[in-house]
């Protein structure tokens, strides 16, 4: 790795921990600057402004999830598995994701403004990435006669992206997580294996 590209990751690391911690509002350049133990004008230097700073550092954790879910992906090759593995895991990774987490209700709750515009384009990596897959999935289903070919693929594609972010604040907001987590697997388990018969079968 070289030496900008270290420098600029370590900036975006101190940054991630203080966003997390108190919020971009709260966290000032200055403090970036201090928690990645560089100068302020080399913050200055790598980033246009904190703006540009939480903007990386929110592409990063969308980076970070389609990584951790493509080894998901990798782990099961069969269809149906793959399809009840990937949305058992993805409830859990987007949780891995602090600072986007954070400010995962900013699209819905506030009108405009730089954190809603940074978070809808962030989310727009993820949505585009997740959208593609949901389409293979779905094209790789039919194709092997798991799944029904009433199933379109773009259909398919969009609402799964309405029920993950649906789930995603009911996450955020569910006071027993521990229960909604036990009934949402047992309906991913019930849905995927009603709407995807084994090819064997």
């Amino acid at each position: 790795m070289k030496d900008k590209e270290k420098i600029r990751n370590s900036i975006i690391s101190a940054a991630a921990g203080l966003f997390e911690k108190y919020g971009y509002e709260k966290t000032s350049v200055d403090e970036i600057a201090a928690a990645a133990h560089k100068a302020k004008a080399s913050v200055y230097y790598h980033f246009d402004s904190k703006l540009g700073i939480f903007k990386s550092v929110l592409q990063q954790e969308m980076a970070d999830i389609i990584r951790r879910m493509t080894e998901v992906i990798d782990a099961h090759p069969e269809q149906k598995e793959q399809l009840i593995a990937y949305m058992k895991a993805r409830i859990d990774v987007i949780g891995y994701a602090k600072v986007f987490y954070s400010y995962i209700m900013a699209p819905y709750l506030e009108k405009s403004g730089e954190v809603k515009e940074a978070v809808e384009e962030a989310r727009n990596i993820l949505d585009d990435w997740e959208y593609a897959y949901f389409v293979t999935a779905c094209n790789n289903g039919r194709e092997a006669g798991i799944l029904s070919e009433a199933v379109e693929p773009d259909a398919f594609g969009k609402t799964m992206l309405v029920i993950l972010k649906g789930l995603e604040l009911q996450f955020k907001s569910y006071e027993d997580r521990k229960a909604l987590r036990k009934t949402y697997d047992a309906m991913v388990d019930l849905l995927i294996s009603r709407n995807f018969s084994n090819s064997n079968e």
